[in-house]
């Protein structure tokens, strides 16, 4: 199994890069996300309201058809947040690096930002 610096030699990646990736991961996992739930019929009457409201963090609205639950409203961060988190968690090889990158840090083999820009001659 890889280690993180060996994934991030592989792909190119700067281990800045990688941790954004784990922290968004992390965050996506214990976000708390305000949830409403309405029918289409109301959402045409307040339309550019909900817009309004779902434009921020964490908040969605789920559109119901004769009660079923059809259509969900979010921000476009969100859902590229949500896209990005399903692309990575989609990738086992990477997933295992996380991983392994993360028992890494619980057992202590960490290396600071300057060892690895050096081992990897990066200025």
């Amino acid at each position: 199994m890889a280690s993180i610096t060996a994934l991030c030699r592989k792909c190119f990646l700067k281990v800045d890069e990688v941790r954004n990736v784990l922290t968004n991961i992390i965050s996506v996992r214990y976000h708390v996300h305000m949830k409403t739930t309405i029918p289409a019929t109301r959402v045409r009457s307040q339309f550019f309201k909900l817009i309004e409201a779902t434009d921020q963090p964490g908040r969605s609205i789920t559109i119901t058809v004769d009660g079923e639950p059809k259509v969900v409203m979010m921000s476009v961060t969100d859902f590229e947040g949500w896209q990005e988190t399903l692309e990575v968690v989609s990738d086992k090889m990477l997933m295992k690096g996380i991983q392994k990158g993360l028992q890494d840090v619980k057992n202590g083999k960490i290396h600071s930002a300057a060892d690895v820009k050096k081992a990897l001659k990066l200025k």
